[in-house]
C-alpha cells in the first residue's frame, strides 16, 4: 500500500499545472493595448515569472532524461515507479539518489538526497564554525 500523501501530491501536481494553464489562456488573449488605462503584461518564456523558465540551472547529478517540472518549478529525473505518473516520489523522497552511473534512482537511507545540499556552493554566507554555531 502506498502512502495516501503519495496521492494527495499528485493532485497538487496536477492543480498546479491547471493553473499555469490558465495563466497561460490570459496571455492568450487577443487585446488592444491601447483600450486600457492599465494593460495586463503577461510573462513570457525566459521571465523569472514564466512556468517553463527554469530558476536555476539543471543539476550535474542528473542525466539526459531531465526536465523541468512547471507544477514544483525544479528539475526532476524520471521515475522507473509505474504508479509515480508525475515523477513525485522519487524526486521528493531525501533517502532516493539518481546515480548517474547507473541511470537509476536507488534508496540510499545513509544517505542525504544531493538536492539537500545543492546549494552549499552559492551560499551568501560563508559556513559557520563551530564556535559561532554555539554562540
Amino acid at each position: 500500500m502506498n502512502d495516501p500523501r503519495i496521492m494527495v501530491m499528485d493532485g497538487i501536481w496536477e492543480i498546479r499545472n491547471m493553473l499555469n494553464d490558465l495563466e497561460a489562456r490570459i496571455a492568450a488573449i487577443p487585446h488592444e493595448v491601447e483600450e486600457y488605462e492599465h494593460e495586463f503584461h503577461a510573462p513570457v518564456e525566459g521571465d523569472y515569472m514564466h512556468a517553463e523558465t527554469p530558476t536555476h540551472p539543471c543539476p550535474p547529478e542528473f542525466g539526459d532524461d531531465a526536465y523541468w517540472d512547471t507544477a514544483y518549478q525544479c528539475w526532476m529525473m524520471p521515475s522507473a515507479l509505474e504508479w509515480d505518473e508525475h515523477d513525485n516520489y522519487a524526486n521528493m523522497d531525501t533517502d532516493m539518489n539518481w546515480m548517474p552511473a547507473d541511470e537509476e534512482w536507488m534508496q540510499m537511507p545513509e544517505h542525504d538526497d544531493w538536492s539537500n545540499e545543492y546549494d552549499c556552493d552559492m551560499m551568501i554566507y560563508p559556513p559557520m564554525s563551530a564556535d559561532e554555531a554555539e554562540g
